[in-house]
């Protein structure tokens, strides 16, 4: 069976279940050189660290991500460090 355009709604009966409408119009585009601007001041919130050990080369993958957002605007960033070796990194 070919969908010919897929959709995440599921319809039963003519009736629509699982997610909300499709707006009945677009968003209008923002101007340009409205964009506010922030002077960004980033805090630190999480941190996920993963290891895994590769079996073949006896090398271990070391992979740590930082997780920080914004105090003024709330905009989320995120730092990735990755690295493989047999010894445990500095940042680790």
């Amino acid at each position: 069976m070919v969908f010919e355009s897929p959709s995440a709604r599921i319809n039963f009966n003519e009736e629509k279940h699982g997610l909300k409408p499709a707006p009945q119009t677009p968003r209008p585009p923002k101007p340009p050189g409205s964009k506010p601007t922030c002077e960004h001041k980033y805090v630190h919130y999480d941190c996920k660290k993963k290891q895994k050990y590769l079996v073949t080369t006896g090398m271990t993958e070391w992979t740590r991500i930082d997780y920080f957002f914004c105090e003024k605007c709330l905009d989320e960033k995120e730092k990735r460090k990755h690295e493989v070796s047999r010894d445990r990194p500095e940042w680790f």
